[in-house]
């Protein structure tokens, strides 16, 4: 089922699809709100409940008009419980992780966080610089921010490592601020900071993610939410404006400038409304006539390491584009066979396991659900201390999408790893370094 018989079929039952959207939502946002250390403004809450909520309800409308076989409906039902079941038990098992958080902390915790920020900080700045001059502002992109970031994904990586985890870390000073005045520069240049980075990187909800960091990690710092109902107003309403805005960017080329505003936001809001059914592109895409079952998709492992080596790199290796035979990808390419740019839906951990593993895809589900729930108990381990919960920050929002990208399960973890244990090492041999030649001038 292409774009179009989708959205034409959507919309003919677009309440129904609302009220399953809205049962399956309150639903899941309820089995794991406990599990989520940042409240409802759990990022967790966005890749996980929100996502599947709104993914999960195009399936059951396909279901419920014959477009979905009976099988795979039950399958992804099964997987879908296996993946909450697994939190669950885990969650009221009170297992701690402890001897693993000691390590992980040991790793990747900085003697002398004032330097390792001012390292993260130095390296954000030569990114920055290096992606404007390689691919200016996504944000006006023609094409589209995927498309965009060809050829520089490790750049790109890295680069999101160093901003989220300044986000973070400016919000943890935000609150250890003595006086008012200075909360207020933090702010203004937090929001600013903000805005920057989305226009640099293009992404509809980047502005909502970066706002979400800020009280995550507060949250992970303070060891609970300490946010009000005022900040979910505000943040909402923020990323909200940001999402509208970028869509009036992405298609300014489609709409009339001389309209007035009333339909010009009708028209954007149709965008918008476009965009939440898209959640679940890659079931629309996917399950009806079967198209699941006759796309080809490469080796596990290839999937599993083109995040690590870089896609560029191992197609190299390969000699072929290993990107093109991603589930998404594959998927999009059977509807269009023509389309050439970068891009095309994520795979979603439940499809991901049925096309790799068949009916043993649920234990691979229940293994995602125990990576994630160590991960969880981990970032705990980061409480009071502003340096770590900065980069548990990151951690946290690189180990969710995997969610919705399986194929990154060894990058997620192991990428953000090597940048903060590379600056932790950096802090420890420079203030050696520096104990040692202290030492050299006393003695003189």
């Amino acid at each position: 089922m292409d774009y179009e018989e989708f959205f034409s079929f959507a919309y003919q039952e677009i309440y129904k699809y609302i009220l399953i959207a809205i049962f399956l939502f309150v639903s899941q946002y309820v089995l794991v709100r406990r599990f989520c250390i940042g409240g409802i403004l759990d990022p967790f809450h966005i890749i996980y409940t929100f996502t599947y909520a709104t993914s999960y309800a195009v399936v059951g409308l396909l279901w419920l008009g014959g477009y979905v076989e009976n099988h795979i409906f039950i399958m992804l039902l099964v997987y879908g419980i296996l993946f909450l079941f697994s939190l669950k038990i885990l969650e009221y098992s009170g297992s701690e992780c402890s001897r693993i958080a000691y390590i992980f902390r040991g790793l990747v915790n900085a003697n002398g966080s004032s330097f390792a920020v001012g390292c993260i900080t130095l390296i954000y700045i030569l990114l920055t610089m290096t992606l404007i001059h390689s691919k200016g502002f996504s944000l006006f992109s023609t094409t589209n921010r995927f498309e965009d970031n060809k050829g520089i994904g490790p750049a790109v990586r890295f680069w999101e490592y160093s901003s989220y985890f300044i986000t973070a870390y400016l919000s943890i000073s935000f609150y250890k601020a003595s006086n008012a005045f200075k909360r207020k520069i933090i702010a203004i240049g937090l929001i600013s900071y903000i805005v920057f980075n989305s226009v640099i990187s293009g992404a509809k909800s980047d502005v909502l993610l970066y706002g979400l960091a800020c009280f995550y990690a507060q949250s992970v710092f303070h060891g609970k939410p300490t946010y009000k109902l005022k900040h979910i107003f505000y943040i909402s309403s923020f990323g909200l404006s940001a999402i509208f805005c970028v869509l009036y960017f992405n298609f300014s080329s489609t709409l009339n400038a001389e309209s007035e505003f009333t339909d010009i936001f009708r028209s954007l809001f149709i965008r918008f409304t476009d965009r939440i059914l898209s959640n679940g592109d890659v079931y629309y895409m996917g399950l009806p006539y079967d198209v699941i079952e006759n796309i080809n998709i490469d080796n596990f492992f290839v999937i599993l390491f083109a995040p690590l080596l870089g896609v560029s790199v191992l197609s190299s290796i390969a000699g072929y584009d290993v990107s093109s035979f991603e589930l998404g990808r594959q998927i999009l390419l059977y509807h269009y066979p023509l389309h050439d740019i970068a891009g095309g839906p994520t795979d979603h951990f439940d499809l991901f396991a049925y096309k790799f593993f068949g009916y043993a895809g649920g234990l691979f589900v229940i293994f995602l659900g125990i990576y994630i729930y160590v991960i969880r108990m981990i970032i705990k381990s980061g409480r009071s201390n502003h340096y770590l919960s900065a980069v548990y920050t990151v951690l946290w929002f690189n180990i969710i999408s995997i969610l919705l990208k399986p194929g990154m399960l060894l990058s997620a973890l192991l990428l953000p790893c090597i940048f903060f244990v590379f600056i932790g090492l950096l802090c420890r041999v420079l203030t050696i370094n520096g104990d040692v030649d202290g030492k050299k001038a006393n003695n003189i």
